[in-house]
């Protein structure tokens, strides 16, 4: 059989699937629900990777992986070769009854080989094609497995419902629509903007340009002096060859491509209909080319477009990054390119205007409605649920952050508060030493402050018991910090930045290395000379020359010079553990990667080092300034130590090794993830001072990338800082507490309110009551009736809430709730002026005390008061015990 790429065997084995569905209507199977990394949406129907594909028949009761229990499996090798077997895996399953029918499973049908103790497989022919080894298990495997389930009474368990499966399946279909209409137009052309080393004969021969490129400073020619050379004899016909130096090669397909040349901060020239090559090809000793363009529709600018970040050229990014290319998003960014350019140079606006018409040709047809569907819930950045107590507004919170970083799951699970509180809490961050989630929540009091929310300086103890003081950011600073973190990371893994090999990867040995201390300013300087010279350096033995020595020697050079247990130890893995080819990762705390470099280099003692440190290693950097969580490529937390060898088991293999894509994948850009902030009682804390300068930085239009972008320096730290536009602000407010309009000014123009009223209709569409009632009592009208009288006496910010009354099944249950929950809440309200609850609550409730004390004898105070207060009657509330039905009933009646 031919080789397929992995979308095609998805398309294949949903039809033929679906065709043995034509024929039997009751047959089901797991298909993929969750958009994950745009994988549904890119046509992944089932689940797996771009290695396997794994169709799931029955309930995904997998344990802790939650993958399918029993499913057929479709291997891809790197050819497009495809493998079968049946797979049954109970990794972390704790059901006796289903791990005793998964063995039964094993036992019945043979041939099954175990992986390990949770996973069994039995192949398939290797001489029957994919989908005959398929049908053999529809028609001879799956129902012995289906007997099986029913022996077990296992139904509810392990079968698939007919609804879930067309609910899936609609939305497949849906989405498998929409994608062959938008095969079936043109698509934007892929749009890359690329860095080639400058040349003052306008890359039409090389020249003797001064470069800080290894490559030239060696003597070399770049290869890119050519790219512009229309009519040298290498550039046949209609087609031109270029160069860009890159990483690896842009993730584009077919020719329809537009490069945008980008030299010393200025756009130089274009390329149109371009094409890439994975492996750049020679030409002959001293050129090659890895770009195939459209002569015609390329061409070098005489005046060149300078300014580009301040005009928006470089989208969202503030350089060109280590990849040598950005990918451009905005076909807008392309046009306004071509317009200046032509403004610029009128003289050549037949050129720019034949590759504007290209482009336009292939974007014009790309409307609003051929993209990929949004979702439409439309949510602020900034936004405030308000309502009295008791309305649900923290509930809420969990909806509405869920709508903003999980839509998807959102809508599939809106009816389903269980999944939603489950999915919230795999959300939310517990812990900023490994913050594995999207969602913060912090809660606003009289005591909290600007150090708490944005940064401030905190003592911490050292292992030396020594006081020392650091800045520590706040709950704010740190999701925004994470949000970058995240977004550089995934940019970091789109451009392949880093892209090795299976091979290099299992050969590599990586080492953790601290260049100073990150948190002091004065220890910058270390970074910054290693960075900018190529090497690494220790301290420890500042002035001694550690050439030649043993690791013995080492010991007893330390132990003369009093420099303790952990010197030793640290200089001998640097001088004689660490060795060429090795890996060091350069650490920013304990929880960030700062850089990352290969070792070229023996040690080396350098006396006349500007820097305090004296001993070095060379190495070649393959990352620098960056700030990335160290979750991202490692499963535990950096540790205080100087330098020491990383956990290669813990070392995650896919932040190296790009996972494999197929042919014919068209290229996504990434869309960050989304981050929520919840500030839980937002108005109970002194805003105005908590906010501190970024009360202006997050309005929409003022964060990173909006039309008026701000930043500043925060006071502490000294760090340059500004809002992402990914991270959104979602609080709640007491209305009882305080009122909208005694709430900062400020804040109430920068958040937008969604009130969240009292609604006693919930008590009886959600409520454990019957319909409401409870043994006669109409629990929404006695609602309904409290807060009448409330917003009549006080306003409607105090009415009481819906949720006291959701948990309310008997007599027992409401007489609690009134007693521990409503007349505290008014007597809050009143004061304790028990007559005015008496007017919300009746007689029943609330009774004068016969009182027949008088007052002590002070002839100086006026007689006729004290004959009126002794008059005055004296309020308290009845018993609890002697609340029946017919006491609520008359609250309303």
């Amino acid at each position: 059989m031919e080789p397929k790429t992995i979308l095609e065997w998805h398309d294949q084995l949903l039809d033929h699937l679906l065709s043995l569905r034509e024929k039997e209507p009751n047959f089901t199977f797991y298909l993929r629900k969750r958009n994950t990394n745009n994988r549904l949406k890119g046509g992944y129907w089932f689940h797996g990777n771009d290695n396997y594909i794994f169709i799931g028949f029955y309930k995904p009761n997998g344990g802790v992986n939650m993958t399918q229990s029993i499913g057929f499996v479709v291997g891809i090798d790197e050819q497009g070769n495809a493998s079968a077997h049946l797979e049954i895996v109970f990794k972390g399953e704790k059901d006796p009854e289903l791990l005793d029918f998964y063995h039964q499973c094993i036992k019945k049908i043979e041939g099954f080989k175990q992986v390990d103790e949770t996973k069994y497989i039995r192949p398939y022919s290797k001489e029957k094609d994919i989908f005959s080894n398929l049908d053999d298990f529809i028609r001879n495997q799956k129902p012995v497995i289906d007997q099986l389930i029913m022996n077990n009474g296992l139904e509810g368990k392990m079968m698939i419902p007919d609804e879930e499966f067309t609910k899936s399946l609609n939305r497949i279909q849906s989405i498998r629509d929409n994608n062959n209409t938008m095969e079936a137009n043109h698509q934007v052309p892929g749009m890359i903007i690329a860095n080639i080393t400058w040349n003052s004969n306008d890359w039409k021969a090389p020249t003797d340009d001064l470069s800080n490129h290894a490559w030239v400073k060696e003597g070399n020619i770049p290869h890119e002096s050519w790219n512009f050379d229309i009519d040298n004899p290498r550039n046949e016909d209609n087609r031109i060859l270029g160069y860009s130096q890159w990483n690896a090669a842009p993730s584009l397909k077919d020719s329809d491509n537009i490069v945008v040349f980008y030299s010393k901060g200025k756009i130089v020239g274009f390329y149109g209909e371009a094409s890439f090559l994975k492996v750049p090809e020679p030409i002959n000793e001293t050129e090659s080319f890895n770009i195939v363009a459209r002569k015609d529709l390329s061409f070098v600018l005489d005046n060149k477009i300078d300014d580009i970040k301040g005009k928006g050229y470089l989208e969202d990014k503030k350089r060109v990054g280590q990849a040598g290319f950005n990918y451009l998003k905005n076909p807008n960014t392309i046009l306004s390119m071509l317009e200046e350019a032509k403004e610029l140079n009128p003289q050549q606006s037949e050129q720019i205007n034949a590759l504007k018409n290209w482009f336009e040709e292939r974007t014009q047809s790309f409307s609003p409605k051929d993209k990929p569907a949004m979702h439409t819930h439309d949510i602020e950045v900034n936004q405030i649920l308000f309502g009295p107590p008791g309305t649900g507004k923290t509930y809420h919170t969990v909806d509405e952050a869920l709508k903003i970083i999980d839509p998807d799951f959102y809508d599939e699970h809106s009816g389903n508060r269980e999944k939603l509180h489950d999915r919230f809490g795999e959300l939310l961050i517990t812990n900023w030493d490994a913050p594995d989630g999207n969602i913060a929540f912090c809660t606003f009091h009289q005591s909290f402050s600007y150090e708490d929310f944005v940064e401030g300086i905190k003592p911490q103890t050292t292992e030396a018991k020594d006081i020392k003081y650091n800045v520590e950011p706040g709950v704010f600073k740190r999701i925004c910090q994470l949000s970058e973190e995240k977004k550089r990371s995934q940019e970091l893994k789109q451009a392949k930045v880093i892209s090795w090999n299976e091979e290099d990867f299992k050969t590599a040995i990586f080492y953790k290395l601290s260049l100073g201390d990150s948190t002091k300013p004065d220890d910058k300087e270390i970074y910054d000379y290693c960075i900018a010279n190529n090497c690494i350096a220790i301290g420890f033995a500042d002035n001694l020359d550690l050439t030649g020595l043993s690791e013995s020697d080492i010991r007893q050079k330390c132990k003369e010079q009093n420099m303790g247990e952990y010197a030793p130890q640290a200089l001998s893995t640097f001088v004689h553990y660490l060795h060429k080819g090795n890996y060091v990762v350069i650490s920013h705390g304990n929880q960030y990667l700062r850089a990352l470099g290969k070792v070229v280099g023996d040690y080396e003692y350098r006396s006349d080092s500007p820097i305090r440190y004296n001993n070095f290693r060379k190495v070649k950097w393959l990352l620098v300034d960056e700030n990335i969580p160290v979750e991202e490529f490692y499963e535990k937390s950096f540790y205080q130590k100087t330098i020491y060898k990383l956990d290669k088991e813990s070392i995650k293999k896919e932040f190296f090794v790009p996972e494999r894509q197929p042919a014919n994948a068209s290229q996504t850009e990434y869309n960050p993830n989304k981050y929520v902030l919840i500030i839980d009682e937002i108005n109970r804390g002194n805003v105005a001072s908590i906010f501190g300068e970024l009360i202006t930085l997050i309005e929409k239009d003022k964060r990173a990338g909006g039309k008026e972008e701000l930043e500043i320096t925060l006071p502490y730290s000294k760090e340059v800082f500004k809002v992402p536009d990914n991270v959104y602000l979602l609080g709640t407010m007491n209305t009882a507490d305080r009122s909208i309009e005694a709430l900062d000014t400020a804040l109430r123009r920068r958040f937008s309110f969604k009130e969240m009223p009292s609604r006693p209709e919930i008590i009886t569409e959600a409520g454990v009551s019957n319909d409401g009632m409870v043994e006669g009592i109409d629990l929404p009208r006695l609602l309904t009736a409290i807060n009448q009288r409330v917003e009549k006496l006080i306003d409607k910010d105090h009415m009481i809430g819906h949720s006291y009354f959701l948990n309310v099944s008997t007599l027992a249950d409401l007489k609690l709730v009134f007693f521990n929950k409503i007349i505290p809440l008014l007597q809050e309200y009143f004061f304790g002026d028990y007559g005015k609850i008496g007017l919300v609550l009746g007689e029943s409730f609330v009774t004068s005390k016969n009182s027949d004390n008088k007052f002590a004898m002070f002839k100086h105070y006026d007689q006729d008061m004290q004959a009126d207060l002794e008059e005055r009657k004296v309020f308290e509330i009845t018993p609890m015990e002697n609340w029946g039905p017919d006491d609520f009933i008359s609250i309303y009646q």
